[in-house]
């Protein structure tokens, strides 16, 4: 169960647990073939993010030092719970956390995660000529930070991260 900070429309979408996920009780998602497929194709290549997107996402002042920077995925798959997945997690929560999501939900702030798009992602950071080394360090901190722990540096310049969720499809608890 998660809560939306807003009304999920906004940038950066804001997702919090209610309830903590061992006490879920949820199954392993399934990995949804055709749509991975699609994904697949779709995620092919290499993308190519300028200073204004890097900036729409919120990196701070160390899009300032950034050229560009260039992502390509790999492993992409298309996890998903089937709905009655979703009805067992509800119905199989304690007390506590049922009371916390009926709250959540009457203010139309509880949801569940349905689907999601999880890939392995590698980040190419190009860096503006003649950055110091604290220009530098300033610049590369949000990539670092938004791959959470599974980050590997590969490079000065080239983080890699494992089974990052890219997209959600969320259900209105």
């Amino acid at each position: 169960m998660t809560s939306l900070k807003g009304n999920g429309l906004q940038s950066p979408l804001k997702l919090t647990y209610l309830c903590r996920p061992e006490y879920a009780n949820a199954p392993q998602p399934m990995i949804h073939p055709a749509a991975t497929s699609e994904a697949t194709r779709a995620f092919a290549g290499s993308f190519r993010l300028d200073a204004t997107a890097l900036n729409q996402l919120g990196l701070g002042t160390g899009a300032d030092y950034v050229e560009n920077v260039d992502l390509s995925f790999r492993n992409v798959r298309i996890e998903q719970l089937a709905l009655d997945d979703l009805d067992a997690i509800r119905s199989g929560l304690g007390p506590v956390c049922t009371n916390l999501v009926r709250e959540y939900s009457e203010k139309n702030l509880a949801y569940q995660t349905q689907q999601a798009i999880r890939a392995d992602v590698i980040y190419r950071v190009r860096l503006k000529r003649g950055l110091s080394a604290e220009a530098k360090g300033i610049a590369l901190k949000p990539f670092v930070l938004q791959l959470g722990g599974n980050v590997q540096e590969e490079s000065d310049t080239t983080f890699s991260g494992e089974g990052l969720y890219h997209g959600l499809l969320l259900t209105k608890v």
